[in-house]
């Protein structure tokens, strides 16, 4: 009985400290998202069955891990980790075919503005717009107005 739970309580031990080891925290942050959002939203299970080898490979490898850990440091292989809101704020940014167009400074102009209103927890603004001088501003719509103004831009860009 004892040794049962020896073993119960040493295996927990291991699969703490194996968490933050690098194979264990790929997997985390490509599949399942425990820290962070994954990258591969809908592929959890894939994040499950690699756990545990993962995990396995971890504890394996985990002198060299921990050499590396010394010499590189904590961000070593991974980077620093940015604040989630920046993270979502940037990606939606960079992916939206919308705002392709800007040029390069005005979209960091928008991601350091909404990145901002995230870190004070404000609510993000639906529409926002380019003000003369250069600076964004929130641009309050109500749902109809808003539908007709997609549907316009929608239009202009399938004309072009």
């Amino acid at each position: 009985m004892w040794s049962r739970l020896i073993r119960i309580v040493v295996a927990g031990l291991l699969l703490i400290a194996v968490s933050s080891c690098i194979l264990t925290r790929l997997t985390d942050r490509g599949f399942l998202g425990f820290g962070d959002p994954p990258v591969y939203k809908h592929r959890i299970y894939t994040g499950l069955f690699l756990l545990p080898m993962a995990a396995a490979v971890d504890l394996v490898t985990a002198p060299i891990q921990f050499l590396l850990l010394v010499i590189l440091g904590d961000d070593f292989p991974f980077g620093p980790d940015k604040p989630p809101h920046e993270q979502g704020v940037a990606l939606k940014i960079e992916n939206d075919p919308r705002l392709a167009k800007l040029p390069p400074e005005q979209r960091a102009a928008l991601r350091d503005y909404l990145v901002q209103r995230a870190k004070k927890g404000e609510k993000l603004p639906t529409t926002v717009g380019l003000s003369p001088d250069g600076t964004w501003i929130d641009v309050p719509v109500d749902e109809a107005t808003r539908r007709k103004l997609m549907a316009r831009v929608s239009s202009k860009t399938a004309a072009n």
